[in-house]
């Protein structure tokens, strides 16, 4: 009887430290929060609670469906050994709710992270400047400066208003540039100005969301 009682103690004995090297083997994996959401953009994070024997690849993936998976987009973390990561997510729409999750994979074995969601920015109209730097021989020269595209990746028309009466409007433009996929300072030239006439001035911006008109601004054309 004894030698079956230490048997069955050995038995358990050995069944249980299987059981804790399989346990061992198990990799965990937990969705962390998001940081610095805009309009496109968003920052997940995520942790590596446990490597078990090793991850092949890990990262996150997201959707606008509530339960995304690899199907879906989805990043890849090259760092090694950083149990703590984030992905930088881009290309996404403005105000619109999206469904995250951590993901890993090991060998052909993929495990997922609890779900979680956030909600990009709304849309703007964008922000543009008016800088006016020589007045001339019957001509102006300045700069559209685009400060923003309102988080949309083309701006259709920038351009300048220019009118003798005060508060140009787009049917007052005088020069426009189509289809801006940047910020930044475009160059502008006006000719053919009337000697002793005032002009008032504006710049402006055009978005899917409607129209941006800068400060406006006034100048004489003297002799």
């Amino acid at each position: 009887m004894k030698w079956q009682y230490g048997y069955i103690i050995a038995l358990v004995l050995l069944l249980t430290s299987c059981l804790s090297e399989e346990l061992e083997k198990e990799i965990l994996i937990e969705t962390g929060n998001t940081s610095n959401v805009e309009i496109t953009s968003a920052v997940l994070h995520g942790e590596i609670i446990d490597y078990g024997e090793g991850i092949d690849q890990y990262g996150h993936c997201w959707s606008v469906n509530s339960e995304p998976s690899l199907e879906d987009d989805f990043s890849v973390i090259n760092e090694e050994n950083d149990r703590e990561y984030y992905s930088n997510v881009s290309g996404l729409l403005g105000e619109t709710t999206y469904y995250y999750r951590s993901y890993s994979i090991d060998g052909n074995n993929i495990k997922y992270g609890i779900i979680d969601q956030f909600k990009t920015e709304p849309y703007v109209l964008p922000m543009v400047h008016l800088e006016i730097e020589e007045i001339l021989y019957k001509m102006i020269i300045g700069n559209i400066d685009l400060l923003s595209m309102g988080g949309y990746y083309k701006v259709s028309e920038i351009g300048i208003c220019l009118s003798t009466t005060s508060d140009p409007m787009i049917d007052n433009r005088i020069f426009y540039i189509k289809n801006v996929n940047r910020t930044g300072i475009f160059n502008f030239k006006i000719e053919n100005l009337v000697f002793g006439q005032k002009y008032f001035i504006k710049s402006y911006a055009i978005n899917e969301q409607g129209i941006k008109y800068s400060f406006q601004q006034s100048f004489i054309m003297e002799c």
